[in-house]
């Protein structure tokens, strides 16, 4: 356990954060799930998300220049504003767009599939149907992707994206995504990510993690980038001082990954860990905001599929 003490709970703390909470679990989310079938052979070896990120976007703005509907060009425009405006205001950067996909490396031979989750959070979600047009539109060079299926995750569960009237509002919510995903009946848990962490804690990138400490501090950015809204500093150093001690009994360092892609013309590398975090004694506020950030994911670069993980059962093997 972490010998740093917990700070005594600022004016009001329960109400405060039940109120916060209660907002991120109200903002909007449309999450799609996108199959793609290759007609030739394609591989990947550096990072995939970078690359679906711009053909997303490129997508977009092919549909809002030459789709035949208006509303639906209206709908690329309003996501590309997403894209152009990118807000940022008192530390927090906006999240829009959350990318789930395979590893890379990736290698598909003819006829294979590709599966990319797609979240589109807060205002953006509303412009569900255009993503989906631009699906369509994706240019992944030098393999040729035609749509062949798009899933929508509503409020009367899973859908055909395709067959939907545009008009449908398909939109949930970050809370109701989570209530579809509970977490396992478990007294321990870990953190399990399934692609690489950018997190950085004390201005250092963190390869290990001895408390939950960095993990609910990312979280908490995260969920507040999502909403558009913080829990404010007193509250926020509360809930760290909880983290704290809550102990990893296997403080080892994570397996680093080492990637790499192009921003406006320049290679620009960076890394990220993947592996387990196994976590004693979690508080029940603590295990919340855990639990909601496993959609938004944690860390840096989430539009390109950084940061996602998931809560499981810690193995006791693990955990003794």
């Amino acid at each position: 356990m972490s010998d740093v003490p917990i700070e005594d709970p600022p004016a009001h703390a329960q109400e405060r954060y039940a109120a916060w909470i209660a907002n991120v679990r109200r903002t909007p989310a449309a999450c799609l799930r996108l199959e793609l079938l290759t007609e030739r052979p394609f591989s990947c070896e550096d990072l995939l998300g970078s690359r679906l990120n711009g053909a997303f976007w490129a997508g977009l703005q092919v549909v809002a220049d030459y789709h035949p509907e208006e509303r639906m060009r209206w709908w690329a425009r309003t996501a590309l504003s997403f894209h152009d405006r990118f807000r940022v205001a008192n530390g927090l950067k906006e999240r829009p767009v959350v990318l789930q996909m395979p590893d890379s490396p990736l290698v598909l031979e003819g006829n294979g599939v590709l599966t990319v989750g797609l979240l589109l959070i807060g205002d953006a979600a509303a412009t569900w149907p255009a993503w989906v047009n631009a699906a369509a539109e994706l240019d992944l060079r030098p393999g040729q992707f035609r749509l062949n299926a798009a899933l929508l995750q509503t409020t009367d569960g899973e859908q055909d994206a395709g067959v939907l009237p545009c008009a449908w509002p398909g939109i949930t919510s970050l809370g109701r995504l989570e209530a579809a995903q509970p977490l396992p009946p478990a007294d321990r848990l870990a953190v399990q990510f399934l692609s690489p962490a950018e997190i950085t804690h004390q201005r250092r990138p963190c390869t290990s993690f001895p408390t939950a400490e960095p993990l609910l501090r990312s979280a908490l950015r995260a969920l507040s980038e999502a909403s558009w809204r913080q829990p404010g500093a007193d509250l926020t150093a509360w809930l760290a001082g909880l983290a704290a001690q809550v102990a990893n009994p296997n403080p080892e360092r994570l397996t680093e990954k080492r990637m790499a892609h192009r921003e406006n013309r320049q290679m620009v590398t960076f890394r990220g860990v993947t592996g387990r975090v196994p976590l004693q004694a979690m508080p029940a506020l603590v295990r919340e905001v855990l639990s909601l950030a496993r959609f938004t994911h944690v860390g840096q670069r989430a539009a390109f599929g950084f940061g996602r993980y998931d809560l499981v059962a810690a193995d006791t093997d693990v955990m003794e």
